[in-house]
């Protein structure tokens, strides 16, 4: 028997019947579902389920028929506004679920939505209204906003109960709009890992066709919960938020703080009981980090970035199933799907077929489809691509290209390398852009990266590569222990285990020359491994200066900045210093805990930034900042300074700032060289409260570096004072970054 308040766990496969045996034209080409679209879909419960709730977010609901009935307020004042259809709406909103129903209402008004983050950069929010140059920007929260962005407030398409507005909310303009199920439904910005963030204009048909057959294949049924975690501006968002509408359940959205934060999810979790769950392997990581015992009433989906059979093993004994998606943006939300079996898994997991109304194919030259056992570039057709990229003929040109052998076809390229088993389903094979060439070798760092996730000790690992002139020279692997490693010694072993591991698995050019230990990877906005953050880091430990050893310490950083600093013993000689910063006296002394724990490996200085300096030059770049709390500002001046005589951005280590403070605009360093890290308070068992400041400190720093959540240490016995061991991991964190 379940225990009290769990569902029992169902019985037989999750997968369709007799779906295992499909033929293999039939996983590689299904037909498109003829359905109709989200705001149709939606409305349908209204009237079969008018009181059953459909939006849960921080203690408010509304049900079926509210949202229905606010939706079609904020279709009709976007009418009365006079924005055209397939006019672009640019919406900035917190997780609330009024924001549900603006997001139904600007679809339901043939609109053409462009979500923005309240926690991104304002210079990528800048760029995102530029690109889009949107009719109407609606905001719950216009400080977020660039300077002099004009805007209306959300709550004045909900709360309109004027007379005029609610007879158009169903009269006749209502009618005249009527969607076409090729007008586009939203616009979407690539998170800007492969360049410069591109929209990604996706139809009202391929999201459509997308919800209905996840819908489908999932057996989702009223009342079914799937807790959200996502956050706008990301594609599979979509998914989480409208997927339970369409077929009659409930929505749970996950608050800022919760979705990143592995003990607040984890309790969520429990208080919710959601049957399905999506998330990237990353937070999945998260999550079974902070202890989560598991839901065998739970589905977990797991997608948005490459997912190691170690992980897919822990997440199917712990729940009812796992369901594996792959699908880029352009084509729309996922295309592939698989139930994963229980137990061990393959080395390279099955990415799956694809959904119904799309095609897969692996090409190879010309785009010729290839043979099945073989590797190529993986194409993606149907009525799930997108229209393409906005306002960019060529970018779109180049990605989405004529299919050979139809007329008026088009396929993606993913450029993803897979390939085709003989049951039809795929396997992918990394990205064909991430391979480089070291010593006149091809390399493709997802197989390193493969080698080194088996090893039973880590549990997540990424490879970048480091130029030198312009060409690659050598690859840093970035690994992730699963248990803290608490000495430098028990760190070198650990490696040395890695090195063997690799050597005795890969040839001579694909093994990296360089490692470093963190305890998590650190991820985009998007929740995808911040593979900029890493390689910037990579390229900094490459260029640093190593002193000598008659001279432990950087050139010139004593007479540079004599009067502000204070020497503490040096380290071990060869290795970059570490400038640790303060504001008074009294954060000074609450450094004493990270100085010692860094004080065997490296030279150690003390800047008080608040004494007069003597010095006329700042310290040279490369060397790391790091601040604690009100210190945290102060790291980004002297920074600023840094840079100002030097030409180049320090990395920059933030540890626990309690506040909102930050370098004056134009005086930011870009967010790929920062590193935030927060301590979290209680013991090892007790995560302890989190308060309004805290949260709100959450907020400012994601805008500002870009990150959609700290890089924990605690926990520790008293907030923001460290224990030994957060000591230790915050010394191998720079150890590894420095």
């Amino acid at each position: 028997m379940a225990p009290p308040g769990r569902r029992p766990r169902r019985s037989g496969p999750l997968r369709p019947p007799g779906k295992e045996s499909c033929p293999v034209p039939d996983l590689v080409d299904r037909p498109p579902l003829d359905v109709p679209l989200l705001p149709e879909l939606v409305a349908r419960w209204a009237s079969e389920r008018p009181n059953a709730t459909a939006v849960l977010a921080a203690g408010t609901t509304l049900d079926h028929a509210t949202l229905d009935r606010l939706s079609r307020r904020a279709a009709a004042r976007l009418r009365a506004l006079g924005v055209p259809p397939e006019g672009r709406v640019a919406v900035l909103a917190t997780r609330t679920v009024a924001t549900v129903a603006l997001f139904l209402g600007v679809l339901r008004a043939g609109r053409v939505l462009v979500p923005l983050g309240p926690d991104h950069p304002a210079d990528r929010t800048a760029r995102v209204l530029a690109d889009s140059a949107p009719h109407l920007v609606v905001a719950d929260a216009p400080s977020s906003l660039p300077e002099g962005t004009a805007s209306v407030p959300a709550a004045a398409f909900l709360d309109d109960r004027s007379e005029e507005n609610e007879e158009n909310a169903d009269g006749p303009c209502a009618a005249r709009d009527a969607l076409h199920p090729d007008q586009l439904a939203y616009l979407l910005y690539t998170s800007g890992s492969t360049g410069e963030p591109k929209g990604v204009a996706v139809t009202h048909r391929a999201l459509a066709n997308c919800l209905t057959a996840t819908a489908a294949d999932s057996g989702i049924r009223p009342g079914d919960r799937l807790l959200a975690v996502t956050g706008w501006t990301f594609d599979i968002a979509f998914l989480e938020t409208f997927l339970p509408l369409v077929a009659g359940g409930e929505t749970v959205l996950a608050g800022d703080g919760e979705a990143g934060d592995g003990h607040r999810l984890a309790a969520l979790l429990d208080r919710t009981r959601p049957r399905f769950l999506h998330a990237t392997p990353a937070l999945w990581e998260i999550l079974l980090l902070a202890g989560w015992p598991g839901d065998l009433a739970l589905e977990a989906w797991c997608g948005g970035d490459v997912v190691s059979p170690r992980l897919a093993a822990r997440l199917t004994a712990r729940t009812a199933g796992v369901r594996h998606l792959y699908g880029p943006t352009e084509t729309t939300l996922y295309v592939l799907s698989r139930l994963l079996p229980p137990g061990p898994q393959p080395g390279v997991l099955p990415a799956g077929a694809p959904i119904a109304g799309v095609t897969a194919r692996v090409t190879g030259r010309d785009l010729a489809e290839a043979p099945a056992g073989a590797t190529g570039e993986l194409c993606v057709g149907g009525v799930a691509l997108a229209r393409g990229y906005h306002g960019r003929p060529g970018a779109t040109a180049l990605r989405f290209v004529p299919a050979p052998g139809t007329v008026g076809g088009r396929l993606y390229r993913t450029g993803d390398l897979a390939r085709r088993r003989a049951d039809g389903e795929f396997e992918l094979r990394g990205r064909a852009d991430r391979q480089v060439k070291i010593r006149g070798h091809r390399v493709e760092p997802a197989e390193v990266e493969h080698v080194l996730t088996g090893h039973p000790a880590l549990t997540a690992a990424c490879v970048v590569p480091v130029a030198v002139r312009g060409e690659t020279a050598s690859l840093t692997a970035v690994v992730c222990p699963g248990v803290p490693v608490p000495t430098t010694e028990a760190a070198r072993r650990l490696l040395a285990g890695v090195r063997e591991r690799v050597a005795a698995a890969l040839p001579e050019a694909m093994r990296p020359a360089d490692y470093a230990l963190l305890p998590e990877l650190p991820l985009t906005v998007n929740g995808k491994v911040n593979r900029a953050l890493l390689a910037a880091l990579a390229a900094t430990r490459h260029s640093a200066p190593a002193p000598s050893a008659a001279d432990a310490a950087p050139p010139d950083l004593g007479p540079l900045l004599r009067g502000r600093l204070t020497r503490r013993r040096a380290g071990r000689p060869g290795v970059p210093a570490v400038v640790f910063v303060a504001e008074g006296r009294e954060e000074a002394r609450a450094l004493d805990g990270w100085i010692a724990a860094l004080e065997e490996t490296r030279p150690v200085w003390l800047l008080d930034p608040t004494a007069p300096p003597d010095a006329t030059r700042p310290p040279a770049a490369p060397f790391l900042l790091a601040g604690l709390r009100r210190g945290a500002s102060a790291a980004f001046r002297v920074a600023a300074e840094a840079r100002a005589a030097h030409g180049a951005w320090p990395p920059l280590v933030i540890v626990d700032p309690a506040g909102p403070s930050g370098p004056p605009p134009g005086r930011r360093p870009p967010r790929e060289l920062v590193q935030w890290v927060r301590l979290t308070g209680g013991r090892a068992d007790d995560a302890g409260p989190e308060t309004a400041e805290a949260d709100a400190a959450d907020a400012a720093w994601r805008r500002l570096t870009g990150h959609r959540r700290p890089l924990s240490l605690g926990p520790c016995d008293v907030p923001g004072v460290p224990s030994d061991d957060v000591a230790e991991r915050l010394a191998a964190l720079v150890y590894a970054l420095g």
